[in-house]
């Protein structure tokens, strides 16, 4: 009986100091990725010229809230990075890498969309 109280008594000691290792850990949380909602429309892209506090990856929330298809393409510190064609009433999302501070062009590159008022740019501070 005395073995079977002692048993008892170590395993419980064993769950206690495991949960107080638990408790004294720092949990990290992972760094939330920045998310820019866009409204594309015929010819328009709202906000036209948004600003990212520090650079790094951005998500694009884009309606196509126009009549007509419409894409947007971001010129990067890494290239260009495009949505495929979107179609009206639809939606995308764009992961957009923007590791440096600077000013970026953004557009429509179907026809002559950016000519016709869809374009703009996306400004990086040094964060």
């Amino acid at each position: 009986m005395m073995a079977g109280r002692l048993g008892t008594a170590i395993a419980a000691l064993v769950i206690v100091a495991s949960l107080a290792g638990c408790a004294n850990r720092e949990e990290t949380a992972a760094p939330q990725i920045p998310t820019l909602s866009v409204r594309l429309t015929d010819f328009d892209i709202s906000p036209s010229s948004p600003t990212v506090d520090k650079p790094g990856e951005v998500f694009l929330r884009i309606s196509n809230d126009g009549r007509s298809p419409h894409v947007l393409a971001v010129d990067g510190p890494e290239g260009e990075a495009k949505t495929d064609t979107i179609k009206p009433g639809s939606g995308a999302t764009l992961r957009v890498a923007l590791s440096e501070p600077g000013r970026y062009k953004w557009y429509c590159p179907l026809e002559n969309h950016a000519e016709r008022g869809m374009r703009g740019h996306i400004t990086v501070k040094d964060g």
